[in-house]
């Protein structure tokens, strides 16, 4: 059976860690995607305050060096008539 997080336990993992990563390493586990999904879902549930979490990761498709909206490279793109 998994381990139960309780509200008091993920406040606590949260306010020690910049990150859903952080809380895993807080909490001993291993930084497994399934893992990080559902602690994220569960600090979501319980409204855990993550304000102070940094915002690191993938770069988001909305936003690229050149202004447009495809973050890449002008070189890297397909072109309309290369079928």
């Amino acid at each position: 059976m998994g381990m139960k997080y309780t509200k008091e336990l993920l406040e606590e993992a949260a306010a020690n860690s910049t990150s859903v990563a952080g809380i895993l390493r807080f909490l001993g586990l291993r930084q497994a995607g399934g893992t990080q999904a559902h602690i994220g879902r569960m600090l979501k549930k319980l409204e855990a305050d993550t304000s102070h979490f940094t915002q690191r990761g993938r770069p988001s498709h909305e936003t690229s060096t050149d202004g447009g909206t495809d973050p890449r490279p002008e070189a890297s793109r397909r072109k309309p008539d290369q079928a």
